[in-house]
């Protein structure tokens, strides 16, 4: 089964208090680290996006960093973008709710709709995940690292889930437009503060596919994990092992090769897991992956 992704995502860490009851999702599917509450859903579809959770959780631990954290992680999920929206709303007094998805830390769960898409689902459960383990990233990463892992293809090999991931997000490029090639790498990783209820932070995403195609996003993480800037001034420049003057040069590189290839980039179809690896590699082989500058 294939889904689309097109999505705003953000975190709010903002409210106080236990979370008022998604009192019109009466069906409820549980796992090992998740609680799915959902309403007019097909239940093996409900099924599926809890299984998918599982799958990517194990994907995490085995290829990036132990996902530590007091579960279960509860999803509602709702059978429309109105509902879903209204619930915000309504039940959490969020006057501009997003468009797809929402982690909310104090409740330890993400709201979000059938449609918004599988990149949703494994943006928003990132964000437990890096609160939880990765305290010590900087700013930027509070979505930049979510949206990393928003974007991919893969399948099912027994019931281990095999993803790849780099890709760029069509709709995130789109949305930069022309500016892309004039985004500021070093403002973008000295971020102090932001309201990311308020912003797009597309160009967060893009400094974490950027340390990805060099080969160095698990080890971006890993640094980060255990604190270690390795006697510079920012993670990024310990993955890199050099200063940030350094690295700017294959930053505008890499942004020049998005602006060249944005045509490739729009027709990168939305996340979605393969009936088999054959039909994966299949679809691999037609899409545009930005390689190693």
């Amino acid at each position: 089964m294939k889904f689309l992704l097109t999505a705003a995502l953000i975190l709010i860490s903002s409210l106080t208090g236990a979370a008022p009851p998604a009192h019109r999702l009466s069906e409820t599917k549980v796992s090992e680290h998740f609680v799915y509450h959902y309403n007019n859903i097909d239940a093996r579809y409900a099924g599926q996006l809890l299984t998918l959770s599982e799958g990517f959780l194990s994907f995490i631990k085995d290829n990036y960093f132990n996902p530590k954290f007091e579960y279960p992680i509860t999803a509602l999920v709702f059978s429309s973008k109105q509902d879903f929206q209204h619930y915000l709303k309504h039940d959490l007094h969020i006057k501009n709710p997003p468009n797809f998805g929402i982690y909310i830390k104090e409740y330890k769960l993400f709201a979000t709709f059938r449609g918004s898409g599988i990149g949703t689902f494994t943006h928003e459960i990132m964000h437990p995940l890096v609160e939880e383990n990765l305290p010590s990233r900087p700013e930027w990463a509070v979505e930049g690292i979510p949206g990393f892992f928003e974007k991919f293809f893969g399948y099912w090999e027994g019931n281990k889930l095999q993803l790849q991931l780099g890709y760029q997000n069509p709709w995130r490029v789109h949305q930069l437009g022309d500016e892309i090639t004039n985004l500021d790498l070093k403002k973008i990783i000295t971020l102090k503060r932001r309201n990311y209820a308020k912003a797009s932070n597309s160009e967060l995403r893009m400094v974490s596919v950027f340390i990805d195609r060099q080969g160095l996003f698990e080890k971006y993480l890993a640094l980060v994990n255990a604190n270690d800037k390795k006697g510079y001034r920012f993670f990024i420049e310990a993955a890199f092992e050099k200063p940030i003057e350094d690295i700017i040069p294959l930053w505008r590189a890499y942004l020049e090769d998005v602006s060249r290839n944005k045509a490739s980039i729009y027709k990168i179809p939305g996340s979605a897991i393969l009936g088999s690896k054959e039909e994966f590699e299949t679809l691999k082989a037609k899409l545009y992956l930005q390689k190693p500058l």
